[in-house]
Formats: C-alpha cells, sequence, structure tokens
C-alpha cells in the first residue's frame, strides 16, 4: 500500500490539496493518504495527524508568538515521517513551514513533491536554489513558473 503525506498549513492550501487527495483516491483507492491540513483534507479522506490550518497565523511577531507549537507539529511529523516511511511528502504553499521541512524529508530519503510553488519571483529568487536541493518534483500552477524552474 502507497503511502503520503500532505503538508497544507492554510486555508487555500487545505483546498487545493483535498481537490488533488480526492482525485488521487479515485485513480489509487488503495493509497493511504496522511495529513497536516484541515477539515478540507479530512473529508477528502486523508487522515489528519494536526488541524495545522487551525494554527495558522500572519506575521513574524504571530510566528514568534506560536514559535513552540510550530516546532512541536514540525517534530511530531518528523517523528512520523521516520516511524511510517511514506513513499512521498506532498508539500502545499506554506514555505515558511514546507522549505524547512522539505529538507528534512529529504534527508531522510523520502521523495517530496512541492504543489503550488512558494513566490520565488515575487520576493524570494534565493529560495529557488534550495527548492532544487530538497525538492524532488514541482508541480506549478501558474505558466511562468514553468520556465523559471526549468531554467534553474
Amino acid at each position: 500500500m502507497k503511502k503520503l503525506l500532505v503538508i497544507a498549513g492554510e486555508s487555500s492550501g487545505d483546498i487545493h490539496a483535498a481537490n488533488l487527495v480526492r482525485e488521487l483516491i479515485k485513480t489509487d483507492p488503495d493509497v493511504r493518504v496522511f495529513a497536516a491540513g484541515g477539515d478540507r483534507l479530512r473529508e477528502a479522506g486523508a487522515v489528519l495527524l494536526v488541524d495545522l490550518v487551525r494554527h495558522a497565523v500572519m506575521g513574524a511577531v504571530e510566528v514568534l508568538k506560536h514559535y513552540h507549537e510550530f516546532k512541536k507539529i514540525f517534530k511530531d511529523l518528523l517523528a512520523f515521517v521516520e516511524k511510517e516511511r511514506p513513499d512521498a511528502v506532498l508539500l502545499i504553499d506554506y514555505p515558511g513551514f514546507n522549505l524547512k521541512f522539505a529538507k528534512a524529508a529529504k534527508a531522510r530519503g523520502v521523495k517530496v513533491i512541492y504543489y503550488i510553488s512558494p513566490q520565488i519571483w515575487a520576493w524570494a529568487p534565493g529560495r529557488i536554489r534550495h527548492i532544487k536541493e530538497t525538492v524532488d518534483q514541482m508541480i506549478v500552477i501558474l505558466p511562468f513558473e514553468k520556465e523559471l524552474y526549468e531554467r534553474a
């Protein structure tokens, strides 16, 4: 049985991830999907490990206030990866958390797929080097992103 861990930390990511998971389960009913996300992922058929959407915060001050919560969630999800050895980790946007998780999962030999790219063209072009090193497959939604990643 194939296992997939999906991480979507925001409401919009939860919606996109749920749509993808719903289709994936239709295509392969034997896949077992685990998630850090929200209600939409759970409703789509994923086993919700943590409601990460409930923990969503905006701005540096809020992130710092909740740093220990995020650190514990990160550690717990990494322990899940080490114990359950999913075939892949599917990361949905949420770059502050997911880019760090990509590196940790990749270091443990787990395939990393990223859906809905961090906005590297807008304010963090240096991220593309990190993505190249830690992400096995990037699934983009904006046409010009494809060319950006192909050049990198």
